[in-house]
């Protein structure tokens, strides 16, 4: 069920906030930025970003684009939301767009894949002007697409904070997709549900392996 983007989107911790990143790291962030805004402005073409709301200084928009897979014609879409401070663009977050399907031992309707945020540094983690800010994003898009949003089954520290404060901000279920097994309402601050969601590795860090968060746009 892990998809090798979710994997890679998830668990590289130069987009981790808090991590130490070197030189090299930051530097590749920011060309990591200024790239998916060149293809974004690339996909949109001459249509004006839709702003969607705000959260707090922060202006929301709302970026759809697609294209088809080669031979297979299918068509992939994606949403973008794009987040601005003071006319500036300056993070952006991306979901893909799944078809309803199995899910373990259930099913999902239409759904959104998360895959990282990215901000510049003097918008990301404490340096924010809104505490969560990437949570606050995942939440609007899910409303204003009124689709559920599917985590990967691993997550960095800093993904780990989104699910977190998306918890603790609405309804989040967890799902195991090797054994089905639910957990309905994760609450973050039961240490039951942390030590089942979030298995400690081998090496003692926890990695979430199978378990999928689902944060659903009702609440």
């Amino acid at each position: 069920m892990l998809r090798f983007k979710q994997f890679i989107s998830e668990d590289m911790p130069y987009l981790d906030d808090e991590y130490e990143q070197s030189a090299e790291d930051k530097a590749f962030r920011a060309a990591d930025l200024r790239q998916r805004f060149k293809s974004l402005d690339m996909a949109r073409g001459n249509t004006p970003l839709k702003k969607i709301g705000e959260i707090g200084p922060y202006e929301i928009h709302h970026v759809p684009t697609e294209f088809v897979g080669g031979g297979s014609g299918y068509t992939y879409r994606q949403h973008h939301a794009v987040v601005t401070h003071k006319g500036n663009r300056v993070g952006t977050v991306t979901f893909s767009e799944e078809e309803p399907g199995p899910f373990g031992k259930g099913h999902l309707p239409k759904h959104l894949v998360s895959q990282h945020p990215l901000f510049q540094l003097s918008h990301s983690g404490k340096k924010a002007a809104v505490p969560g800010l990437p949570s606050h994003v995942y939440k609007m898009m899910a409303q204003h697409l009124n689709m559920p949003i599917v985590s990967g089954s691993r997550q960095s520290r800093g993904g780990q904070r989104v699910w977190t404060n998306l918890a603790r901000m609405g309804k989040v279920s967890a799902i195991n997709s090797q054994t089905g097994e639910h957990i309905s309402h994760y609450n973050p601050d039961n240490p039951e549900h942390t030590k089942t969601a979030y298995p400690p590795t081998a090496s003692g860090e926890q990695s979430g392996h199978y378990w999928y968060m689902v944060h659903h746009p009702e609440s």
